[in-house]
């Protein structure tokens, strides 16, 4: 259920002002959307203690998305539908810092490689990375926006939104900028968080996530700054808009928009209803080889995929491949 207003908000705006200080989290608050979210994406380090930081995770999401633990997605992509081609272009909206987009680059399909991010930041990490890997020649890192870019119609092959089309909004024309810019025989690849809009986590969520937080030992549920983890914190729709305005904006809508838009070639669930949730700020706990620790860690991936199976929770993160439609026998989203 959305509200507004949680009593949790109070404790997450502690949580921030601890990770980015109060005169910076007070400074966003009262700047405007577009300086929030910025602001939001500006920073270039991690502490490792969400749940895509685990190796283990990865593999997990190469399994459920590729069938092989080892294979990452843009290796199982471009050999499954990029295997005769080659001197690709490719546009990437939200790439942040670059690391997967030379994961697209290994692949060697591709003789460019676009990334557009708007934080600044971040953008420089890529193109340092770019310049001391070997794919310097393909890929190019800009600061941009979806909205803003202005780019030749059908200009790329593959158009990629990795975890960035959540941040979208509104959500339709991101999605038929896409469009236009893709060739007649290009592919949209989609990696993303499809949950509820503004993280408005439902009561089943909430109480499976709880109850599986609390089976855990105390070692396990430890923040790194020493406090214990009790419960998974649901943020209000106005303290998310307040901390990001783009966050999850029209997440919910993701998939109806996309399947209203394009032809779906492939689209594979991989969970994150509960496990996103329940190691966010402990998943430096899960990151050692001990015995106990990956039986855990096993544990926590076999209930949230028996729950997928049973309809009782849907999956919040898909893997999706799209294709153009013929015009003539397609609807605009808009």
């Amino acid at each position: 259920m959305s509200r507004l207003i949680r009593l949790d908000d109070f404790f997450l705006f502690l949580d921030k002002a601890r990770a980015i200080g109060l005169r910076r989290l007070v400074g966003r608050i009262f700047g405007t959307d577009r300086e929030r979210v910025i602001d939001s994406w500006s920073h270039i380090s991690s502490d490792r203690s969400n749940w895509w930081d685990l190796d283990d995770v990865t593999r997990r999401w190469n399994k459920l998305i590729t069938g092989n633990a080892a294979l990452a997605y843009q290796h199982y992509v471009a050999k499954k539908y990029l295997h005769r081609r080659k001197g690709l272009r490719a546009i990437s909206i939200g790439c942040g810092t670059g690391r997967k987009e030379i994961g697209w680059a290994e692949t060697k399909k591709f003789q460019s490689i676009n990334g557009y991010d708007v934080s600044g930041p971040r953008i420089e990490i890529a193109r340092e990375l770019a310049r001391k890997s070997t794919w310097n020649d393909q890929l190019s890192f800009m600061v941009g926006d979806v909205f803003e870019l202005d780019l030749d119609p059908g200009s790329f092959d593959v158009v990629i939104f990795d975890n960035s089309l959540h941040h979208c909004s509104p959500l339709a024309q991101a999605v038929d900028r896409a469009d236009s810019w893709l060739n007649d025989d290009g592919i949209v690849v989609v990696n993303e968080y499809v949950g509820p809009s503004r993280f408005q986590w439902t009561d089943d969520q909430a109480v499976i996530t709880n109850a599986l937080l609390q089976l855990l030992p105390e070692r396990l549920r430890r923040r790194k700054d020493g406090r214990l983890k009790d419960r998974m914190s649901r943020p209000g729709v106005l303290a998310v808009r307040l901390n990001d305005p783009s966050e999850a904006a029209e997440s919910h809508s993701i998939l109806t928009v996309l399947e209203g838009r394009f032809e779906v070639l492939e689209l594979r669930p991989y969970g994150g209803t509960i496990l996103a949730n329940l190691l966010k700020d402990i998943a430096h706990n899960f990151s050692d080889d001990k015995q106990e620790t990956q039986e855990w860690l096993e544990f926590l991936f076999n209930a949230e995929d028996r729950l997928i199976a049973l309809g009782r929770i849907p999956s919040d993160y898909v893997f999706g491949i799209f294709k153009k439609r013929n015009l003539k026998n397609s609807k605009s989203v808009n």
